[in-house]
C-alpha cells in the first residue's frame, strides 16, 4: 500500500511539471499609412509555438525572409507578467503586450533588435516577377517598419 501511494504521488508530481506545446498559424501585421498598403504589411509567421509548463510560458516564431531579408530570424519571448487576459512577454529581440487565450491571442510587438536587408527582399521580389508598382509598395511598407519596428501578431488557425 505504501509503495502504491509513493508511486501515485510520484506520478502526480511529474504531471504538474508536464510541458504543453501548442503550435498555431499566425501572422504579423505592420501598421501602414493608408488602406491601399494594408495587404503589403501582412506576413505569415513560421513555426509559431507556445510552450507552457504551468509556471513559465514562452512564445517563439520565425520572421519570414519576405519581411526581413534573412532566412531565419527567430523571435523568442518569455512570460514576464500574467494578469489574465493580459500577458507581457519579453526577449532579446522584442517586447510584447498580449491579450486573449492562447488559441486567439493577439500581441502588440515592439522590436528592440531586428535585422533588415532590403536589397535581398527586393531582389527576391524581382526574381519572382512581381510587378514594379507592387515591389515599390512592399518596400515602402518595409522601410517604414524598419524605421519604427512595431506591429501586431495574431493567431489565425491551428
Amino acid at each position: 500500500m505504501k509503495l502504491n501511494l509513493f508511486f501515485f504521488l510520484s506520478l502526480l508530481s511529474l504531471a504538474s511539471f508536464a510541458q504543453e506545446v501548442l503550435t498555431f498559424k499566425a501572422q504579423y501585421k505592420i501598421p501602414v499609412s493608408s488602406p491601399d498598403l494594408e495587404s503589403f504589411g501582412l506576413f505569415e509567421l513560421n513555426n509559431y509555438t507556445v510552450i507552457n509548463d504551468g509556471k513559465n510560458s514562452k512564445i517563439s516564431y520565425e520572421l519570414p525572409f519576405s519581411m526581413t531579408g534573412f532566412t531565419s530570424q527567430k523571435v523568442e519571448l518569455n512570460l514576464m507578467i500574467e494578469k489574465l487576459p493580459t500577458r507581457v512577454f519579453e526577449g532579446p529581440r522584442a517586447i510584447a503586450l498580449c491579450e486573449g487565450p492562447w488559441a486567439k491571442m493577439k500581441c502588440s510587438i515592439r522590436f528592440k533588435a531586428l535585422s533588415m536587408h532590403y536589397g535581398r527582399i527586393e531582389r527576391q521580389l524581382i526574381n519572382e516577377g512581381i510587378p514594379t508598382e507592387e515591389i515599390s509598395s512592399r518596400m515602402q511598407v518595409l522601410r517604414s517598419f524598419g524605421g519604427e519596428p512595431i506591429g501586431e501578431t495574431s493567431i489565425i488557425g491551428n
